[in-house]
């Protein structure tokens, strides 16, 4: 029996795309998703005849989050056992993204929910559809943003769109993230594929070695929270988890499927 790849390769001139490819549960992730896109981040990326990698979502959603079964699993784990076992993976895709040769350019199609959005904010570019949607939905599970989103939201939109995205789960729609400068272009949905290949010829023909500079030299600053950011939350994810007020707010979640 042949397994469905959750992550599909499409090989362009100078670039390629990489579609998250579970599209019957939103593109939500699971970790042998995750450790699939890692891998696939990770090769793709050495491969010397890529210069950019695309990151996009089968269907009309970009990535709904975490995998509702997941998280109810969650609850069974020890803090210690959160911290190794989930953002350990989820958090090795983050560092993966950054310390990629080259640039990560997330094409985002639709809904970017929580650990989503925390994906595409990972990435060094987006390119966006006005129907897409930003939404750092982890207050309302009473958890922190688990892949870095505390540090690198607000060098994006600014302290203040930074602060409501996170503490009331303000949801931005493609074209207010494209105003905000939280995306570089925007475009309808049936021209986003076109936008991803003439934003990125510029970057096929430039020299590898200055795009991974660039990339290093624009992030520096952000780059230097990040890796706090990271392990603040891992020492104190396992704790709320295992509270009693996230417990009830993770079962409500499974159970009604809230924020997907």
């Amino acid at each position: 029996m042949t397994t469905r790849s959750e992550v599909t390769t499409a090989q362009h001139d100078g670039y390629v795309t990489l579609t998250l490819n579970a599209p019957e549960r939103r593109n939500a992730l699971t970790i042998p998703m995750v450790q699939e896109l890692t891998a696939a981040i990770g090769s793709a990326a050495q491969d010397p005849v890529n210069h950019a990698v695309v990151l996009t979502g089968a269907g009309t959603v970009f990535c709904s989050g975490a995998d509702r079964n997941m998280i109810s699993e969650l609850t069974e784990l020890a803090p210690e056992a959160i911290a190794t076992r989930v953002y350990g993976h989820f958090q090795g895709l983050v560092r993966a993204i950054v310390d990629a040769e080259v640039p990560i350019v997330a094409a985002v199609n639709g809904a970017a929910l929580g650990a989503g959005c925390d994906l595409a904010l990972a990435c060094d570019c987006r390119l966006v559809t006005p129907g897409a949607r930003f939404e750092e939905t982890w207050i309302r599970l009473g958890l922190l943003p688990g892949m870095g989103a505390m540090s690198l939201l607000a060098p994006l939109v600014g302290l203040g769109t930074a602060r409501n995205m996170l503490y009331r789960a303000e949801s931005i729609d493609g074209t207010r993230a494209y105003e905000l400068g939280l995306a570089e272009a925007v475009t309808e949905a049936e021209s986003l594929e076109e936008l991803v290949g003439q934003w990125i010829t510029p970057l096929t023909t430039a020299p590898r070695s200055a795009l991974s500079s660039l990339k290093r030299g624009t992030r520096r600053a952000t780059l230097r929270f990040l890796e706090d950011d990271l392990d603040f939350v891992s020492s104190r994810q396992g704790m709320r988890i295992a509270s009693d007020d996230v417990r009830s707010r993770l079962a409500s979640l499974v159970t009604s499927g809230v924020g997907r």
